[in-house]
């Protein structure tokens, strides 16, 4: 399975700059990795698709210097502001590296059986889980509002039968540990003179708990039954030709034909 630092090789040789100009970017893509039992390609169902590219185009912006970087107006980033070409370039040749094809959310919503916990519980609205942040913790909705947008991001761009499987990749200890990532340890809240410090992951874990009877489930009990097939794993394209990770996993054959990535995605 591919490191972060080839994929960055790989964008250097392709965009220009150094690796370290890639690494962040490449490293969230793959963060998802490190929370399910390896060797594993579950992880990948988190950002390895169209969604998770244009997550890191509005998460990720280049510098004058040419590095990618995570926006620092992210509130912003995440109400729609222009999503960097240059970083959803990079995030896009990352998920062909890995599987040759970019497959859609659906695609591997659709072999994910979502665990009891979050089957079993009502949705709540991303306003309403702002509303409750703020009278628990007092302050303007509306400075919660990002963080719980993005916990419920995959589920605005799933089909409606995917909600429960759409909620289950952010909804446990990852989708936590993401927040703190993107929003920092903590937010400040209320208005001046009386304002305080709220940690972030006690607002995301929160909203996990609402929504999964009061328990916080991992990754990788969310990924648990997740059909692997072979086109999430098998058919990664070549990275960087400077370096030795860029030969194909031994094992690996090359495909002689541009088969779709996904289309096995709903047979048995």
């Amino acid at each position: 399975m591919s490191h972060a630092l080839y994929h960055a090789e790989s964008s250097a040789e392709r965009h220009g700059g150094t690796p370290d100009d890639y690494l962040a970017l490449h490293a969230l893509i793959d963060a998802p990795q490190l929370h399910v039992r390896m060797p594993s390609v579950r992880g990948r169902a988190v950002f390895h698709h169209t969604w998770g590219i244009e997550l890191c185009a509005r998460l990720f912006a280049c510098g004058a210097n040419g590095t990618l970087s995570l926006r620092e107006q992210l509130p912003a980033a995440m109400r729609g502001q222009s999503p960097d070409a240059t970083a959803r370039a990079v995030a896009n040749g990352h998920v062909q590296e890995d599987l040759r094809d970019v497959p859609t959310l659906d695609d591997w919503l659709a072999v994910l059986t979502p665990p009891r916990c979050i089957e079993n519980n009502a949705h709540i609205p991303t306003a309403d889980q702002a509303l409750l942040s703020s009278r628990h913790y007092g302050g303007n909705p509306e400075s919660y509002a990002p963080i719980h947008e993005l916990l419920d991001a995959p589920l605005r761009h799933a089909t409606i039968g995917n909600a429960s499987a759409a909620t289950a990749l952010l909804h446990n200890t990852f989708g936590i540990a993401l927040c703190e990532t993107v929003f920092g340890h903590y937010i400040v809240v209320g208005e001046e003179g009386e304002r305080q410090r709220i940690p972030t992951r006690y607002i995301a874990r929160a909203h996990i708990e609402r929504e999964c009877g009061r328990f916080v489930p991992t990754l990788d009990a969310c990924l648990a039954d997740l059909k692997t097939l072979p086109w999430m794993g098998g058919r990664a394209r070549s990275l960087s030709r400077r370096s030795g990770a860029g030969r194909l996993r031994e094992g690996a054959v090359e495909p002689q034909s541009q088969t779709p990535a996904v289309a096995g995605a709903n047979q048995e």
